[in-house]
């Protein structure tokens, strides 16, 4: 961590800087960075904000949204030290009109001015490829966080100049999307490696809260509370069928929510008539316990020389360990069709 704030910490501190000779931003260029007597800078806000987890840097967010909002003068619709959630959506929605009342419209020049500031001192470019292949690394993350279907492996190469960048490596998507939390934009814990799919077709800008959506980095060792289950789908009036698979969890939870702005239902459904078949297969064309039968014999074979997990592993391809499910692809979605099927490590 203390690497990755090296990293950014300067160039922050001089986004800041570049910022502070204009009139209009001075009050919020001291409030970010204090210029302290011996004309250093103070640079603990902005240590904090990089460095801080998830329900920390949301509070944080809103903390200094409303103490930077109160520099401002006040206008005549009250909008003056007020930050809220509420009022960032009304914000969103009312960006999103082509006609606005007067109390929208000064939302938004309010909302407006403070958010393009903070974005343009967090700018996200200020995460060059050297940085972003060393942030890889440091993230250590062999698949997409959100999905677990894709590898996302880091790959550097050496520049002519000696540095070493990312030749292949994750997206990172902002949990906090940057626009509307400019502030959280190179915060440690709101990039999240992702592949493309996830972080540009299906999540992009969306809004997420902590109180209905999970965050990756809140229990990131845990295994998530809804499971893979299949199922028989039917096709056509001749009978015809083919697998799919069901992610079973509570409705209305976060899990319920995550899931579905993830549009994780209709993506694993595709998986259906291919891994979940292949094992489901399996199991149908033999006695029904073979496989557990044949799993515990390879495990009473090796035991000398492997554990369940090794023998887990080698046999299906994916991790039995929950706290290494991201380390391979599918490794949740095998393990609870394994399990399911009685098949436990």
């Amino acid at each position: 961590m203390k690497r990755y704030i090296s990293w950014l910490k300067s160039s922050i501190v001089g986004n800041v800087n570049k910022l502070r000779d204009n009139a209009e931003y001075k009050d919020w260029c001291d409030y970010l960075v204090p210029v302290m007597s011996d004309g250093s800078s103070d640079t603990r806000l902005v240590e904090d904000i990089l460095s801080s987890k998830p329900s920390r840097l949301f509070k944080l967010n809103h903390r200094h949204l409303n103490n930077m909002l109160k520099l401002m003068p006040v206008n005549r619709y009250g909008y003056h030290d007020i930050y809220s959630e509420k009022l960032l959506r009304k914000y969103l929605k009312a960006k999103a009109k082509k006609r606005r009342t007067p109390k929208q419209q000064s939302l938004i020049d309010r909302y407006e001015k403070l958010l393009t500031f903070l974005y343009d001192v967090f700018d996200y470019g200020l995460i060059k490829e050297e940085v972003a292949y060393n942030l890889s690394l440091l993230k250590g993350r062999n698949t997409c966080t959100y999905c677990n279907r894709q590898y996302t492996f880091t790959v550097g190469k050496v520049t002519e100049k000696g540095k070493i960048v990312s030749k292949v490596r994750p997206q990172f998507d902002h949990w906090f999307a940057h626009r509307q939390y400019p502030l959280l934009g190179l915060s440690f814990y709101n990039l999240i490696p992702s592949c493309s799919v996830c972080n540009s077709s299906v999540k992009g800008s969306a809004h997420y809260s902590l109180k209905t959506h999970i965050h990756p980095y809140t229990n990131p060792d845990s295994d998530p509370d809804f499971k893979f289950v299949p199922t028989l789908e039917y096709m056509d009036t001749l009978h015809a069928s083919e697998w799919s698979v069901l992610l079973c969890r509570k409705r209305n939870s976060k899990e319920d929510k995550t899931i579905t702005d993830l549009a994780l239902d209709e993506i694993y459904e595709k998986h259906g008539p291919l891994e979940v078949k292949d094992i489901m297969d399996f199991e149908i064309k033999n006695n029904p316990t073979y496989l557990k039968t044949l799993f515990d014999k390879v495990c009473v074979d090796l035991g000398m020389k492997y554990t369940r997990e090794d023998v887990f592993r080698m046999m299906f391809g994916v991790e039995a360990d929950i706290e290494k499910t991201l380390d391979r692809p599918l490794s949740k979605l095998k393990r609870d069709v394994l399990e399911w099927l009685g098949i436990v490590v």
